[in-house]
């Protein structure tokens, strides 16, 4: 079947003209409305248009500190700031114990091994601290996570190049850097 087949035009063509051909006073009328509400419509469409990009947004700075501190007084700021962090810090600390007290309190109710569960959640809390302590060091850029002796033999091998030693000495080191990696 045929897309006409299914949807005759024709066949939509003939009623309209038997219904407006029908002698109705409003037919002229209601034809008039019924153009008028679609060319307006249209009208008011095309009308929307957009010409280009949109206009690049304005920057709102927002300026906290005095553009002319002196050093001084940036250290003033940083020492007070830091005070209240530790404040906060010893505060949060505090609120810790407290809740460690309860739970303390609370195994010991129950008939729980309160030493085992504290030794067992302090180590935790070290290896998180710990494992904390190594991100921030290797995102400071302070610690990598290459072994020493790796590290030793990379800067064997720069001070070889620099020296202007034989390449092929500098290929063994890094053949023998390269191998453990390859064995993991």
């Amino acid at each position: 079947m045929g897309f006409f087949s299914r949807f005759n035009p024709k066949a939509g063509v003939s009623d309209f003209v038997h219904e407006f051909s029908r002698p109705n006073p409003y037919r002229w009328h209601i034809l008039a409305i019924s153009m008028l509400m679609t060319f307006t419509l249209l009208f008011m469409f095309t009308r929307e248009g957009a010409k280009g990009p949109p206009p690049r947004p304005e920057v709102d700075y927002i300026v906290s500190f005095a553009p002319g501190r002196t050093d001084a007084e940036i250290l003033a700021s940083n020492i007070e700031n830091q005070r209240r962090n530790d404040q906060l810090e010893q505060i949060l600390a505090e609120r810790e114990e407290r809740k460690r007290e309860l739970y303390r309190t609370l195994g010991e109710v129950s008939g729980m091994d309160v030493e085992e569960i504290e030794r067992q959640a302090a180590l935790e809390r070290q290896a998180e601290a710990e494992e904390r302590q190594r991100v921030r060091d290797v995102m400071r850029g302070r610690v990598s996570d290459i072994p020493e002796d790796v590290l030793r033999q990379a800067e064997e091998q720069i001070a070889a190049a620099e020296a202007g030693t034989s390449t092929e000495a500098a290929a063994e080191t890094a053949a023998e850097i390269e191998a453990p990696e390859a064995a993991e």
